[in-house]
């Protein structure tokens, strides 16, 4: 069931109107209670895919036409992948079922032992978190760094969907998976990642004289406000706003354009070097693994520094 609930979504996403903000928000409390309320446990795969797709249909329907179709299109792939990742399940689970069933070992007849001294046994082993796990922002910067590189004409679109599906079964990143499945160059994923780290960075983009004026090419546009949505959500994530702030921020961003780091900072949210510092943190964890990368010392893929 949930699985078809997640196809209709991810459709009803993809034909509706950015600007109409009472449909956007009517798909982000579907995919809330399809996460909460559900006829059996998604995949945890699924999960951060719906979280993550949340996030951004939530800043859809906050910005409306202003986030662009970038942030749309991000969206329904990850509700698409949702969908994937649960009929995979569904099918790894009926697998298992209809195995057959291995017969009983015999009891093993007790034998005498020679008396051994006590001694101490070794702790219990606690079951411990999983290492790296990802997060619904790492998913968002992967689904940003592919969507850069589409937009380039690097890559496909059926390369991205390719890289997620290996992926799932893996610790790589996805700028790795892009490189290993030959759908672009290890430079261009470096690349690639140098802009979305130019995207995130926020000193740079403080509003402190006038408003800029209207660029004639708004290329990239949908790509920045991708980024400005990762900026809050990773912020939120690292406990450096609350919820209620980076939603007073966006009222603050859609009234008047300014940079969502801008408006934290203005309202009095948090500083500059708080928000850096949660990014730069963040960005460590996005660089451009693996050997042989082209970044060179002092110009990391994906650092917060400059």
């Amino acid at each position: 069931m949930s699985v078809s609930v997640i196809q209709q979504l991810a459709e009803r996403l993809q034909t509706s109107e950015p600007g109409n903000a009472h449909e956007q928000r009517e798909l982000f409390e579907r995919i809330r209670e399809l996460r909460s309320a559900f006829d059996g446990p998604l995949d945890p795969e699924s999960h951060r895919y719906l979280e993550a797709a949340g996030m951004l249909v939530a800043y859809l329907a906050r910005m409306g036409s202003l986030a662009g179709e970038d942030v749309r299109t991000i969206a329904v792939r990850l509700l698409r992948s949702a969908a994937e990742v649960e009929v995979s399940a569904a099918e790894a689970s009926a697998a298992g079922a209809s195995a057959p069933t291995r017969a009983p070992t015999p009891p093993v007849r007790p034998q005498a032992f020679p008396q051994l001294r006590p001694h101490a046994q070794p702790p219990a082993a606690v079951p411990r978190a999983e290492e790296n796990a990802r997060t619904a922002t790492d998913v968002m910067g992967d689904m940003l760094l592919g969507q850069i590189l589409l937009q380039r004409g690097h890559i496909l679109d059926e390369h991205i969907q390719q890289a997620m599906k290996v992926q799932r079964g893996s610790k790589l990143r996805l700028g790795d998976i892009f490189v290993k499945i030959g759908a672009c160059s290890r430079a261009q994923v470096a690349e690639a990642l140098n802009h979305q780290a130019q995207i995130r960075r926020v000193r740079d983009n403080l509003a402190e004289s006038e408003p800029q004026k209207p660029q004639v090419d708004t290329r990239g546009t949908g790509l920045k406000l991708v980024g400005e949505a990762m900026i809050g959500e990773i912020l939120v994530e690292r406990n450096v706003i609350t919820r209620r702030q980076l939603e007073r921020a966006l009222e603050v961003q859609k009234q008047t354009g300014a940079r969502i780091g801008d408006a934290l900072v203005k309202l009095g949210a948090t500083t500059i070097d708080q928000i850096e510092q949660a990014l730069h943190f963040q960005g460590r964890e996005r660089r451009f693994g693996g050997k042989g990368s082209p970044t060179q010392p002092g110009k990391g893929a994906s650092d917060g520094k400059r």
